[in-house]
């Protein structure tokens, strides 16, 4: 998979992911290694995937700093800025499993179905993230975007990019096509309106993607 993380300095210190889900923190003055964490070096088979970044949360007082990052598999995942390790009242040990409550009742090859590709972006104590999925077959797991406290890794809301029954747009997906539908997911960088409070998300293309003989009408979001 290709590199394409940018990096994230904070404090004069560097952060940035690779391929593998690997989170390296480096003195961004001389490049020397603080800190790296690993989170498939126990696992028998690594995975690799475009990983872009990360992102940092810090509290008022700036005693508890984090960096937070989803992985290849399917985690949303909180360190210790200062050490790289897990944050433990995080989430269990510090990670989220985001195919929980959705994308786990497909069995999926691989762990398609929360593969995150970018960084999270975060808001006052929300760290909002979505995730990458293939772009076949029709049906399978969402692309809803989620936020998550950055605190305790609780799941604060959820959005739909496909709409619900009795959600606005649920009417453009004719003949309750918006069952189960696959993709219109947000894989790529997501940006916040800090004053405003409105994240705004770039959401890619239901699948299949270049047939929608399945899925007529307008199809929102």
């Amino acid at each position: 998979a290709s590199f394409s993380s940018t990096p994230l300095v904070i404090d004069g210190v560097m952060y940035i992911s690779t391929p593998s889900s690997r989170v390296i923190a480096l003195n961004a003055e001389t490049g020397s290694e603080i800190w790296k964490f690993d989170p498939q070096a126990n696992k028998p088979r690594r995975e690799f995937n475009s990983h872009r970044g990360v992102a940092y949360w810090e509290n008022q007082a700036r005693t508890d700093r984090r960096i937070l990052f989803g992985t290849v598999d399917g985690h949303l995942i909180a360190l210790n800025a200062a050490s790289g390790k897990p944050i433990s009242a995080f989430g269990e040990n510090g990670f989220v499993d985001l195919r929980a409550g959705g994308a786990d009742r497909f069995k999926q090859d691989s762990s398609w179905g929360a593969r995150v590709t970018s960084p999270p972006v975060i808001y006052k104590d929300l760290v909002i993230i979505g995730w990458g999925l293939p772009e076949y077959p029709a049906q399978g797991p969402s692309g809803d975007v989620r936020a998550y406290s950055a605190r305790t890794g609780k799941l604060i809301w959820t959005f739909h990019t496909v709409p619900r029954p009795g959600g606005p747009g649920n009417e453009t997906w004719a003949g309750g096509s918006w069952r189960d539908r696959m993709g219109t997911n947000v894989w790529s960088m997501m940006s916040v309106d800090q004053e405003r409070g409105i994240v705004f998300l770039p959401i890619g293309s239901p699948t299949y993607d270049f047939y929608g003989g399945d899925r007529k009408g307008k199809n929102l979001y």
